[in-house]
């Protein structure tokens, strides 16, 4: 159900499933949580993102990929690039290593952000810019075993 309100942007109800899941006595999974996280990410509600994958550690639910790209994305989507670079590293001291998708989304914050840090921007998007030109050659050599 709550993948459903993902697909349709209801990030308020997705979020009062979780809620009802656990007043239940019911405990999310992290298909519940990365779905939450995704509605979201498609109601630009990162402060609400980064509840739900605060949550997912304190409930003892690991993150995976799949919590961390679209928080990323609820970051980016909102203007908060520092918070968006902030979750790919997050997500490499976890041992996830970040995909385009997360690289992507970082990338686009940082050209949002900030102009008068652009100096500031333009170093971490050179940062984020060489990580995921590492991951598209090594997925490359990957493709060509």
């Amino acid at each position: 159900i709550i993948s459903a309100c993902q697909k349709g942007g209801q990030w308020r109800q997705a979020l009062q499933l979780l809620d009802l899941m656990r007043s239940e006595d019911l405990t999310p999974n992290e298909v519940s949580y990365n779905a939450a996280i995704s509605a979201c990410q498609e109601g630009i509600q990162w402060q609400w993102a980064l509840d739900v994958l605060m949550a997912m550690e304190d409930e003892l639910v690991a993150p995976n990929r799949f919590s961390y790209n679209p928080a990323i994305g609820a970051c980016a989507k909102g203007h908060q690039w520092q918070l968006a670079l902030t979750l790919l590293r997050s997500m490499q001291q976890a041992d996830f290593e970040p995909d385009t998708v997360g690289c992507n989304s970082v990338i686009g914050a940082c050209k949002m952000g900030d102009r008068s840090r652009s100096l500031l921007t333009l170093i971490l998007l050179t940062e984020v810019q060489h990580i995921a030109s590492e991951l598209m050659k090594h997925e490359f050599l990957r493709s060509e075993e």
